[in-house]
This record gives C-alpha cells, structure tokens and sequence, in this order.
C-alpha cells in the first residue's frame, strides 16, 4: 500500500515521529517540587529545539525515522524556521529544559487537523508526568486555540511508552501497515 502525502506533509512526518520513552535511572523525583511550566518557543528559542532535537535523534533515531548526523547538518535557519513555522512547545522543571513537543495545523477552518511529534522527554525528567504533562497541552492546544477536528501522529510500534500515552488520551489506531514500523494514532474532538 502506497500512501500519497503533500511533500510538505511528507517532511513533516520525516522530522516529527512521536517518541515518550522508559524510566531512566537517573529519574529526578518532582513530585514534591512539581514545578512543570511548558512555554511555546519562539523564532529566538531555535537553539533550544535544536538541542532537545538532536538530544532525540542521538538517542533513539528509529523512534524519530532519522539519524543523528542528518539532523546536526541541518543549518540553524531550519531550526529558526521550525520554531516559526510550527508550534513547538518545551516542559521546564526548574527552569530546566525537561522536554518538547511540536505541532503543525493543516487545512481551513472547516477542516482543520493538528499533526504532532518530536515528543521527548530528557533521560533524568522521565517517569515524573513530563510527556503527560506535553500530551495534555499539546491536546487542549490544538482543540482550542488552534480549533483542530483532529489531532494525529505516527508513533513507533516498538515504543511501547508511546503506545500506553496514547491509549490513555483516548487516541485511536487509524493505520497499520504489517511491513511498516510505525502506526498512525488520532484523536476526534467532538
């Protein structure tokens, strides 16, 4: 089965494959200080996205379907354009970058549709409701300041965190291709 995107589609599906990962030994314990702030990156935050971008390809690049090395060679006016382009969103604990999250909203009013990914969480903030925390805002964002219909991303079939995540916020399994390593999960609003 072939599937036809936009080539605009196609790129952003390339550089967005969803990615939650598994408790890290190092765990920074927030329940007590509870101190998640998420904040949208702006056109002057690209240095930032870069940073958690390349954090994630480095670490698990079959999550994201790309490598390390393409990703770094990318010059800085792509991630400026990133960050201007789409909505990218960062969890901060402390006033530490914690994780990210990236949105883009296709069609009209009418039609309207957020594709997201490029979730990921820093190995010492995972197993404290970071990628929660980023699900929910990315959900509630899309829904009501955006006015998507629907909210959709590919998530890697290994990913089992990813999988859990998206069955807790009621996302449903709309693709599945046997050969292929990833399903594509979406989420109606009303």
């Amino acid at each position: 089965m072939k599937i036809n995107l936009t080539s605009k589609i196609k790129n952003f599906f390339r550089i967005v494959i969803f990615a939650v990962f598994a408790c890290s030994l190092q765990a920074i314990d927030l329940s007590a200080q509870n101190s998640i702030v998420i904040q949208q990156l702006s056109d002057n935050d690209w240095a930032l996205w870069k940073t958690m971008s390349l954090a994630a390809a480095k670490e698990t690049p079959e999550y994201f379907a790309t490598t390390y090395a393409i990703e770094a060679a990318r010059s800085d006016l792509y991630w400026q354009e990133q960050c201007s382009q789409y909505n990218v969103f960062c969890a901060f604990c402390n006033g530490k970058p914690a994780g990210v999250v990236e949105l883009m909203v296709l069609g009209n009013s009418s039609t309207k549709a957020g594709v997201f990914g490029w979730l990921y969480v820093m190995p010492e903030y995972r197993r404290n409701g970071i990628a929660s925390a980023l699900m929910q805002h990315v959900i509630d964002y899309a829904k009501t300041v955006k006015g998507c219909l629907t909210l959709t991303s590919l998530v890697a079939r290994n990913n089992e965190p990813s999988l859990k995540l998206h069955e807790k916020y009621g996302f449903a399994n709309i693709w599945y291709i046997p050969s292929f390593t990833f399903t594509m999960r979406q989420l109606r609003f009303a």
